[in-house]
């Protein structure tokens, strides 16, 4: 009689366990289809802010200009954080181009960079349009 007692609670703790797991997947599933739903894409973050004005929603993305050189370094004034941000100039260049500048008592001319050791003609031509002299 013992063991029939056994089987039975234990039948019953696992229909319990069975209706609990369901339960907790049902949830689950409906939390996730929610806020999957809710904020795919960032929609639902973004909607209130975009419904605020209406000519932002009738407008499309702008697009990246392609990067301009209007900005350009002075070889002659430059940290050396200024320098090593240029395409090809690490920070050991930076400094070399600092102690020329210097030595020299400054660049006279973009072309004088060269002189540098370390820069040649394919990092000259890489930075060229976005350095100056003064």
């Amino acid at each position: 009689m013992r063991k029939n007692t056994v089987k039975k609670a234990h039948v019953t703790l696992l229909k319990t366990e069975f209706v609990f797991i369901i339960g907790a997947l049902f949830a689950l599933a409906f939390t996730f289809g929610f806020f999957t739903e809710r904020f795919r894409d960032g929609s639902e973050l973004m909607r209130e802010t975009i419904s605020a004005s209406d000519s932002v929603s009738s407008r499309p993305a702008p697009s990246v200009p392609p990067m301009s050189y209007e900005v350009k370094v002075n070889i002659n004034t430059a940290s050396a954080q200024e320098l090593g941000a240029l395409p090809g100039i690490g920070s050991a260049i930076a400094e070399r181009i600092i102690s020329y500048r210097e030595a020299k008592g400054g660049f006279k001319s973009v072309e004088e960079i060269k002189k540098v050791n370390g820069i040649g003609e394919k990092t000259f031509e890489k930075i060229r349009h976005q350095i100056t002299v003064g």
